[in-house]
């Protein structure tokens, strides 16, 4: 894990940089507010209207852009891990409202300040995308 955490610096220390909203979201999310879990990529969130910076400071590595109808993606590869960087085009209320202040928060890990989404609101996006699975793996973490 000590891998991982590097990684995750890394592209924190990056990604703050830009000054733009974006969050971790799935297993890093999840590995990084206390779930048991081993993440095997890393995926982050951005705003549709700051994909052009944040591609722009990843252009040194050897990213592939996706654009379609319906999202926006960055990958690339970070020592083991693939990232992917994705803003979508959802444009529901409930997506619309995925950077308000309840639904993100800030930890603080050695100093770099990581961005994850509340496991509440990653909660209701399983559950309206239909991954009842996930949802409920993260249900009973909150219970307990």
């Amino acid at each position: 894990m000590v891998e991982l955490i590097e990684v995750l610096k890394n592209i924190t220390l990056k990604m703050n940089k830009l000054n733009i909203k974006w969050g971790f979201v799935g297993t890093v999310n999840h590995f990084l507010q206390g779930v048991e879990i081993n993440p095997k990529d890393i995926d982050i969130v951005i705003s549709f209207n700051d994909f052009e910076k944040v591609k722009n400071a990843f252009l040194n590595l050897n990213i592939k852009i996706t654009l379609n109808e319906k999202f926006q993606e960055i990958t690339f590869k970070l020592d083991k891990f693939n990232v992917q960087i994705c803003a979508d085009f959802k444009n529901t209320e409930h997506f619309k409202k995925r950077f308000e202040n309840e639904n993100i928060k800030i930890l603080n890990l050695e100093g770099i300040k990581f961005p994850v989404f509340n496991l509440k609101y990653e909660i209701e996006c399983y559950l309206i995308e239909g991954r009842n699975e996930k949802a409920n793996k993260l249900i009973e973490f909150i219970k307990n």
